[in-house]
């Protein structure tokens, strides 16, 4: 088990790493697509013509939603981390290394907006291993909403999570995992008995990186697998390449039973760093050898 099984979202930081490739070309251009789907989706949406316009946020958490929403899409893979374990000699789990993630966003082409709430928009994330794309071991939704001041951490971006409908899991693997081939509803996507309580990220935007944190340092979830409690960490980074580096998604979410015994994550608190890789990596086409 990893820490993607019990809630699957969990990414942390350490400032001391630099990638040389470069910001994938693609990754712009799916980005620009899934924005045009999703504000055609919106316009399409009659108002009532007496109600009152929601709030919307201000100028700069816009901005930071934006920039978010940028970066928060496309594939991640931590290959390049596993390969330099494996020449270090570290297992993953106990031996102290890390599996081999693959982490792929799609934005989704549902906006939903209440009364007196800035917009929200949907992510889908789905995990896998070793570079083999019907390896998935966890997929879930993402709802991303912008926060102008929250009490907490001030200007953020909310993220809940959401567990997916059977009916939506098997709709994805007949795409081969291609959320745009699949029908969409954020009533029923969305819904607040598919909501993981406790376990909602707030994102933070600090000048290379957004952090994200949960309101507590830990929770304790009971995990569907191991049919007992956990206590669940979780530190989450999302990294803007600048000249010469790349984006990255980072991971620290690691777990223990309530005696502090170890049931998930890296055992030295190191995160599964996840670089930014294009469409035609062999990891996203489950092409290669497996890590």
């Amino acid at each position: 088990m990893t820490l993607f099984l019990a809630i699957a979202v969990g990414l942390a930081y350490s400032p001391t790493s630099t990638w040389a490739p470069q910001r994938i070309a693609s990754h712009s251009a799916a980005r620009s697509a899934s924005a045009v789907v999703a504000l055609a989706s919106t316009l399409q949406r009659p108002s009532a013509p007496d109600a009152a316009a929601p709030q919307m946020p201000q100028p700069e958490t816009t901005a930071i939603m934006c920039r978010f929403t940028d970066l928060f899409c496309g594939h991640f893979d931590n290959i390049a981390q596993v390969e330099a374990d494996l020449q270090a000699g570290l297992a993953p789990r106990e031996g102290g290394g890390h599996e081999h993630i693959h982490c792929h966003l799609q934005q989704l082409p549902m906006r939903t907006r209440r009364f007196a709430e800035a917009p929200t928009e949907y992510v889908l994330a789905s995990y896998y291993f070793n570079g083999q794309p019907e390896k998935v071991f966890r997929e879930r939704v993402y709802a991303l909403q912008p926060l102008d001041s929250d009490g907490q951490f001030g200007r953020s971006i909310q993220m809940r999570i959401f567990r997916l409908r059977p009916e939506t899991e098997a709709a994805l693997r007949d795409a081969s995992g291609d959320a745009s081939r699949v029908a969409w509803n954020a009533a029923e996507d969305a819904a607040v008995a598919l909501r993981i309580p406790d376990c909602d990220v707030y994102w933070r935007w600090l000048g290379e990186r957004f952090e994200g944190h949960m309101r507590t340092e830990s929770i304790v979830v009971r995990s569907p697998v191991l049919q007992r409690d956990i206590v669940v960490k979780d530190d989450v980074a999302l990294w803007e390449g600048g000249a010469g580096g790349e984006d990255a998604l980072w991971c620290n979410d690691r777990g223990a039973d309530m005696d502090g015994n170890y049931v998930y994550g890296n055992i030295f608190d190191v995160p599964y760093k996840m670089q930014r890789v294009s469409d035609e990596h062999w990891t996203v086409k489950g092409e290669g050898s497996e890590a």
